[in-house]
């Protein structure tokens, strides 16, 4: 399982989990969440809860605690959409940066492959055109990377407590175990370590 120490090392500008949660219980995103979902910011305040998974997926966990089992799959619905936003709006500086990069590098390409066409036996453009070409590769990589870095990894469950627990027996949990934020799923896994391996 990757830490938030190495996704940053191949990533710099990626978001750490803590980062997400906070931008997640700002008093503007409990604000947005309540709007989305019908309740107070109060209610939103007081039941939502935001944690940080590590198995078997690397995320933030969404649960919500009311008495209404209905209301807090809204609730947990809506938290889990802003917090894929927030995570998104942490990442958008890094994300353009590559996406100009990317740019860049197919402007280049598109004078160098029709000048190396042009002039097969020159070793110097040969060389270009494959260095400028990796790094078109690599960019795009990274581009589509980010691009599909944070998710909702899973429906919201609501279930009912013990029957044993009377105190609770009228409270629902609505539990969105699985919502992968920041880079979860195997590929991309793979991907960042690629990177850290390519840069020691």
């Amino acid at each position: 399982m990757l830490s938030d120490a190495r996704l940053v090392s191949a990533f710099p500008g990626v978001p750490t989990l803590d980062r997400v949660i906070s931008a997640t219980t700002s008093d503007d995103a409990l604000t947005a969440i309540a709007a989305a979902s019908g309740v107070t910011t109060a209610e939103v305040s007081a039941d939502l809860r935001l944690s940080q998974l590590s198995v078997p997926l690397y995320g933030v966990g969404v649960s919500v605690t009311s008495a209404d089992g209905g209301e807090a799959a809204l609730i947990a619905s809506a938290a889990a959409s802003e917090t894929v936003t927030r995570a998104q709006a942490l990442d958008a500086a890094q994300l353009e940066r590559y996406r100009t990069r990317a740019a860049l590098d197919a402007q280049a390409l598109s004078v160098i492959q029709p000048a190396t066409v042009a002039s097969p036996h020159d070793a110097d453009l040969a060389l270009k055109n494959w260095t400028v070409s990796l790094a078109s590769n690599d960019d795009s990589s990274n581009v589509a990377t980010l691009e599909s870095a944070f998710r909702v990894g899973g429906p919201v469950t609501v279930v009912r407590p013990s029957q044993s627990s009377r105190a609770l027996q009228n409270v629902f949990a609505a539990l969105l175990a699985g919502l992968a934020v920041g880079l979860v799923i195997a590929a991309v896994r793979e991907r960042v370590v690629g990177q850290g391996e390519r840069s020691s």
